[in-house]
């Protein structure tokens, strides 16, 4: 049995979620970085995924629904600072039957866009993952 990954994500303590919206405040910490003094393109990816299961969030999980990440583009734009906070909001866009449309963005604290994205998330059975 291995032990819990040091690095691991935890769902950043700023989270605001609304009815097909989500916003997220992150500090990139030193463990995260890829380049020296940047945040790793991989955690750039998370995070913008984050953003769409949590713009979708609350009203899924109320109405006991689940979705998972079935297709999603990156456009890295700037690089992301480790120390400096960024704001990623995440919108759902679109639904059709089991398909849900959302984007996502990051940003710095002056407003300039480091990252974006757009995807499909799938509606799967909570029983479908367990």
């Amino acid at each position: 049995m291995s032990s819990p990954s040091p690095n691991k994500i935890k769902p950043p303590p700023s989270v605001l979620e609304g009815p097909g919206f989500c916003r997220i405040e992150f500090i990139p910490e030193r463990k995260f970085q890829g380049w020296q003094g940047i945040l790793h393109g991989g955690i750039i990816f998370t995070l913008l995924d984050e953003a769409f299961a949590h713009a979708l969030g609350g009203s899924a999980r109320a109405a006991g629904e689940a979705a998972v990440t079935a297709e999603m583009m990156v456009r890295f734009k700037k690089p992301a600072r480790i120390g400096r906070k960024v704001i990623v909001e995440g919108r759902v866009i679109g639904e059709k039957a089991r398909v849900i449309e959302c984007e996502s963005v990051m940003r710095d604290e002056s407003g300039q866009e480091l990252a974006s994205a757009s995807g499909k998330l799938i509606k799967i059975k909570p029983a479908a993952i367990r």
